[in-house]
């Protein structure tokens, strides 16, 4: 949903200047010396009934709750089958970042002036983002009218499936994959780049749970947390809901499905759409021998992956 940082926070503020979102979001990080307290991260997918019980989400479609106090916020937990989950994790891992993908590696040779990196099987160490579709410059926080490639059907007709359990449609028009591995996280952001923000943005989670934190139009707003695991997806809808800010605090080392760390085989094809031309990159770096998938089973072990779509609107 944005750029993300690894490395250790600045130096704190003052504690009177420390808002209500950047509170949560150091409740929920790893601590050494005590355990972090989840009793109040809400589990739509064991805990649903108890949140419609409590009030804290209403049902909003087969399988969908908005939240209560985040209208426009849908989750839908488990929405994405195991099947699709192994093909979309794989797209993300061996295709979506080779060339001409951009990714924040691309971004900084470039300005950097500096040869682009080489295409290789497997992400690299340092890979944080790839973007597909129409293509977003973050440095004049703009998308490109004239560096697009088609969106890959299936990610389309999956945006598509997704939004339709919540009663909207969504033309797919850009999306940006965010690779988190161990003690990764999300600051506390709002997607705000697009002309307009009426239009949904769906969100899909792959890999290990994290905790994820929704606040409101600023950071004084208290945010809900909200457990994210493989095969959940978001949707946000309206201006209103475009408008909160949101992050992720915490990744959850080792508790990727055993349906992908445990993968043996991929399918073929990306699903409907076989042999059109956007997905042509499934094709190309869909694994070629045991090696190459193990390297997958690897990476998802301990790291997740996030796919966010959404229509630019111009």
């Amino acid at each position: 949903m944005g750029r993300r940082k690894s490395q250790a926070p600045a130096a704190e503020t003052p504690q009177t200047s420390i808002t209500a979102f950047r509170e949560a979001e150091k409740r929920y990080r790893p601590r050494t010396r005590t355990p972090t307290d989840y009793s109040d991260v809400l589990d739509l997918r064991d805990g649903a009934a108890a949140g419609v019980a409590a009030g804290a989400v209403r049902r909003a479609g087969p399988g969908a709750y908005e939240l209560t106090d985040r209208p426009g916020l849908f989750v839908l937990p488990g929405v994405v089958a195991p099947d699709a989950q192994r093909r979309l994790a794989f797209c993300c891992y061996g295709a979506y970042h080779r060339p001409p993908a951009e990714t924040n590696l691309t971004w900084l040779a470039r300005r950097d002036g500096t040869a682009p990196p080489p295409r290789t099987a497997a992400p690299p160490a340092n890979l944080r983002w790839a973007t597909l579709g129409r293509h977003y410059n973050w440095t004049e926080r703009t998308y490109a009218c004239d560096h697009a490639e088609p969106m890959p059907r299936h990610v389309a007709e999956l945006c598509d499936d997704l939004c339709g359990l919540i009663g909207v449609t969504m033309n797919a028009e850009a999306a940006i994959v965010n690779y988190y591995r161990p003690g990764d996280t999300m600051g506390g952001h709002v997607d705000d780049a697009e002309t307009d923000r009426s239009l949904p943005l769906v969100s899909v989670s792959l890999g290990c749970s994290a905790v994820f934190l929704v606040g409101g139009a600023t950071r004084d707003v208290a945010p809900t947390a909200v457990w994210l695991r493989s095969g959940d997806a978001c949707v946000f809808v309206g201006e209103a809901a475009r408008s909160y800010y949101h992050g992720v605090p915490r990744i959850l080392p080792d508790t990727c499905p055993s349906h992908l760390r445990e993968a043996t085989a991929w399918p073929d094809a990306p699903g409907p759409g076989d042999g059109d031309s956007s997905d042509a990159a499934y094709a190309a770096g869909r694994p070629a021998d045991d090696e190459a998938l193990r390297g997958l089973c690897e990476f998802l072990r301990g790291s997740r992956l996030n796919l966010n779509v959404r229509e630019v609107g111009d």
